[in-house]
């Protein structure tokens, strides 16, 4: 996550994150928590905290990755407690990840990209 956090504030969707002001406490169960937060849509990770953190997640990390990288939605994940979100706002935990641009296959024009053809997109015939 550390690397991850150097480069998160680049992967802000503008049109998610316009006027959006939040300030999330985001744990991987076993690993360290960081803060993030969104001032009017631009985020700043690990601020220093003055005022209350709106929401804490707490979040299995395989969930978190598939959470993330949209595989699964956030319901599910949920109701199962593979993630928990207390505090004053905790309903903002299930938009948390969209947030962010999401992972693009080759030809699109947002997100990040994915290649198509790499072999750890291929499925087993």
């Amino acid at each position: 996550m550390d690397g991850l956090n150097q480069i998160m504030p680049g992967w802000v969707d503008p049109d998610s994150g316009e006027r959006h002001t939040a300030t999330y406490e985001y744990r991987l169960r076993g690993h360290t928590g960081y803060i993030y937060r969104f001032l009017d849509g631009p985020l700043t990770v690990d601020p220093e905290v003055s005022g209350r953190i709106d929401v804490h997640i707490s979040a299995e990390p395989v969930t978190a990755l598939l959470l993330n990288y949209g595989r699964i939605g956030p319901w599910r994940p949920t109701v199962t407690g593979q993630v928990l979100a207390w505090g004053r706002k905790p309903w903002l935990a299930t938009t948390f990840y969209r947030r962010f641009l999401p992972a693009r296959r080759s030809g699109s024009r947002t997100g990040h990209r994915i290649q198509e053809d790499s072999p750890h997109n291929r499925g087993s015939a």
